[in-house]
């Protein structure tokens, strides 16, 4: 259930959907109750998901509705607050968690997000298929290893970025430019070319 494709498509949907909402409403202004409403409701789903999730997995008995439930259910509901969640960033500019993800480390990282994605299976496959012992799980030691692996694939992802993802993104944008459609988006430009290189070409 966790690797099939098929079982990721209800989410990258709830995605499109979210974004094409953000793309035609995001100058909508929400009065206060409804915001400090929304924010609870969210934070309170995403939570909750995270409890269920952690009884759901240790429960000792077997239920076939239970697990249908979670199954069919859990990805999704995420999904939605995670959509949610970014529309109230979007419509309350000045609130609290949207001036801390806004933070200029949280920009830098966020062009990581994808290469990070794509080579932290790699990561965590290698070290499991490398043990030849019975492990023994502790929370200290989990935390520990959440830590490495997660250290391995930051460093992995710069580099795959570096070597993959930025130079396309910053070709398509040169190459609108040279159009006549300048990008406004120079995120992926800074990882690879010089400040004063690049407003030459701009």
């Amino acid at each position: 259930m966790y690797l099939p494709t098929k079982t990721r498509l209800p989410p990258y949907f709830i995605g499109i959907i979210f974004g094409y909402i953000v793309y035609k409403y995001k100058n909508i202004k929400l009065r206060r109750p409804v915001r400090y409403l929304a924010w609870v409701t969210v934070i309170g789903t995403m939570f909750g998901l995270i409890l269920v999730h952690l009884v759901y997995t240790r429960a000792t008995s077997y239920s076939p509705l239970r697990s249908a439930l979670f199954n069919g259910g859990a990805r999704q509901l995420w999904a939605i607050a995670q959509g949610c969640f970014i529309i109230l960033c979007i419509t309350d500019k000045n609130g609290l968690m949207n001036r801390v993800l806004s933070l200029p480390i949280f920009q830098r990282l966020v062009r990581l997000s994808y290469s990070f994605y794509l080579t932290h299976l790699i990561v965590i496959w290698y070290f499991v298929g490398t043990k030849r012992s019975a492990v023994f799980y502790t929370n200290i030691g989990t935390i520990h290893d959440f830590m490495g692996d997660a250290i391995c694939t930051f460093v992995i992802s710069i580099f795959w970025c570096l070597a993959f993802e930025s130079p396309f993104v910053a070709l398509g944008q040169l190459m609108k430019s040279r159009k006549g459609k300048p990008s406004h988006s120079s995120s992926d430009m800074d990882l690879i070319l010089p400040l004063k290189k690049k407003k030459e070409i701009m």
